[in-house]
């Protein structure tokens, strides 16, 4: 028995030493950095002063600043100061971070000016348009035209800075990408945005269609700006948000305006109506950055690894979690997992931009050569970059979801227009069904290609979306216009 027992215990010591020697052997050697990883790792530059002057991203960065008595000070100059020093801190905070590797309740604090303004202070929340009180936002903004008035009158700066922000010489952001990192006031932003579609209303109202019409088309050159160098994923969904806002505005108007909309108004409305949805190409190319600039920090950051191994054997006694470190340890091959990194997000990239139709073909073909290029990895029975390999599956979320949103305010957009065509030609209702199956193709529904739906009982034409609409009642996916 005793022999018995003596035998079992060296098979298991030797099996354990064969397997701490394939691990050895298997992750020897990393391997050197791709060059398209290079490429991600080195995409931030520090701006230059002269890039610096006149940047209209500056000013949203900006928004939160405190407005000085009127004859002061100008609120676009206080914007572009209270920004330069939000991005010069936040230029401080990487640097702490990429020297330390700590702790980040120790890293320098984030920038506020003093006595900063909040968003409710730029539109109360009362006055917003919320989606689950309010379905048409323009007739909404109207009925609250009493209480709207003082506040555009006292926030005539503030919209005074998304003008001057929109006609800036240059836009572009230099925050630098970490993973601690804080973006700039895009709630204020929002708010801003939404208080310039309440005056239009007002002003449309007064029939000062032309001036109503400046305003939005203003908007639009913003809202581009923004999507074009925002250089990360969270100011492209903003700017998305943002044109979604203002086509339902657009459709609104169109719904609720009884008298005939001046044909130049028309001609506008249509040129803001076949503008394309904003991209989300710089956006995602901006989290390809920041994901292989936190991967790249795991290794040499002692508090990520702890917080992996913590994540990783939570429910394992103290020996368990320090057995499981070493072997995430000894598991890891820093460049191999950023390789892994780039190669998945040059598959997913690629089909970024095709047309909804063909995106889940795409998207499948994309998934399958990621996975494909998974497995020629494997190698040493699983061994060789292990751990490396289950976070680079971490940190890959659901990116698809942020390509469908913008696919969902493409059809909308089409709706819009599907509307305001309709009401030129003055179709009726218990007509609306055949004229939508007549429509040019170029209007029907993204994905499908089929013409827009109508639903004869509620007499709205319908869109149905992929995604979760925050703008849309009860957060729906579907889109509806009231006829």
């Amino acid at each position: 028995m005793r022999s018995l027992i003596k035998h079992a215990l060296l098979l298991v010591l030797t099996l354990g030493l064969v397997l701490i020697a394939l691990i050895v052997v298997a992750n020897w050697r990393d391997e050197p950095l791709s060059t398209p990883t290079k490429a991600l790792l080195s995409s931030y530059k520090m701006p230059t002063e002269a890039q610096l002057q006149d940047n209209g991203f500056l000013i949203l960065s900006g928004l939160d600043a405190p407005l000085d008595e009127v004859g002061r000070r100008s609120p676009v100059e206080s914007a572009m100061q209270a920004g330069r020093q939000r991005l010069d801190n936040e230029i401080e905070r990487k640097q702490w971070f990429d020297t330390t590797h700590g702790n980040p309740a120790k890293a320098p604090p984030p920038f506020q000016p003093a006595s900063a303004m909040k968003a409710s202070d730029i539109l109360p929340d009362a006055l917003q348009c919320k989606p689950d009180l309010a379905p048409r936002c323009h007739e909404w903004y109207l009925k609250h035209v009493n209480a709207l008035g003082p506040v555009l009158a006292a926030q005539q700066p503030t919209l005074m800075r998304l003008a001057a922000a929109t006609k800036a010489n240059r836009f572009e952001s230099f925050f630098p990408p970490y993973m601690e990192q804080i973006f700039p006031p895009y709630q204020h932003l929002t708010r801003a945005h939404e208080l310039q579609l309440a005056q239009a209303s007002l002003l449309w109202s007064q029939g000062q269609q032309a001036k109503t019409l400046d305003l939005l088309e203003q908007s639009d050159r913003l809202t581009r700006r923004l999507a074009d160098t925002s250089h990360h994923l969270v100011g492209n969904v903003i700017a998305l948000q943002m044109q979604y806002r203002r086509l339902r505005w657009i459709s609104d108007v169109i719904a609720t305006t009884q008298a005939t909309i001046p044909a130049a108004s028309i001609t506008r409305m249509q040129a803001l109506l076949d503008a394309p949805v904003v991209p989300m190409r710089d956006g995602l190319n901006g989290e390809a950055v920041l994901m292989t600039i936190f991967m790249a920090s795991v290794a040499e950051s002692s508090q990520d690894w702890a917080d992996i191994t913590a994540i990783a054997s939570e429910k394992s006694p103290v020996w368990g979690q320090w057995l499981r470190g070493k072997l995430d340890k000894a598991t890891y091959l820093p460049n191999a997992t950023l390789n892994q990194q780039s190669e998945w997000w040059a598959q997913f990239l690629l089909v970024a931009d095709t047309n909804a139709h063909d995106w889940d073909a795409a998207f499948s073909n994309a998934k399958r050569s990621a996975e494909a290029q998974k497995e020629a990895r494997t190698s040493w029975l699983g061994l060789r970059n292990y751990t490396g390999s289950l976070i680079t599956d971490i940190a890959a979320p659901n990116y698809a979801a942020y390509v469908q949103r913008r696919y969902d305010v493409e059809g909308f957009r089409r709706l819009v227009i599907a509307q305001l065509k309709a009401r030129e030609l003055h179709i009726l209702p218990a007509k609306m069904q055949t004229w939508l199956q007549g429509i040019p193709g170029e209007l029907h529904d993204p994905y499908t290609l089929k013409p827009m739906q109508w639903d004869a009982t509620s007499q709205s034409m319908i869109f149905e979306g992929r995604e979760p609409q925050t703008q849309n009642p009860g957060r729906s996916k579907t889109y509806r216009i009231r006829y």
